[in-house]
């Protein structure tokens, strides 16, 4: 669980390093799609909030300020499976995001990063890290 959060948070670093590096390449002509860019924080909001929720002690590794850290994830089946079905809504919600209808660079980066944590879970599930043990 810490590669995979090591990770995703180097993915988040280097794709916020790569979206500010571009900041100038975007057309004068290019319109804003508000539509598109509040989609996108809503769906990173809410995968950031389930996230938290299903790793609370991901609050704590991050030192997340103001965060109650008395809390460890629910490793029974049932919680793994709900969290399958929330990562699957989330990938199919951001699959139906055109990212070239982005008009803020820094929406652009949380998108990618976003999906790519998403489809990198999913991806994960065939190593059933819930099967292994501790040693």
């Amino acid at each position: 669980m810490v590669r995979r959060l090591t990770t995703t948070f180097l993915c988040a670093c280097l794709s916020t390093l790569v979206s500010a590096c571009n900041r100038g390449a975007e057309p004068a002509a290019s319109k804003p799609r508000p539509e598109a860019d509040a989609r996108v924080r809503a769906l990173a909001d809410a995968y950031l909030q389930g996230y938290f929720e299903r790793y609370p002690d991901a609050k704590t590794l991050y030192g997340v300020p103001g965060a109650h850290h008395d809390q460890l994830p629910d490793n029974s089946f049932e919680a793994l499976k709900a969290w399958h079905a929330k990562e699957d809504a989330w990938l199919a919600d951001a699959k139906q995001i055109d990212p070239a209808a982005i008009a803020a660079a820094p929406l652009r980066a949380t998108y990618a990063i976003t999906r790519e944590a998403l489809e990198g879970s999913i991806g994960a599930r065939v190593c059933r890290y819930e099967l292994w043990t501790v040693s």
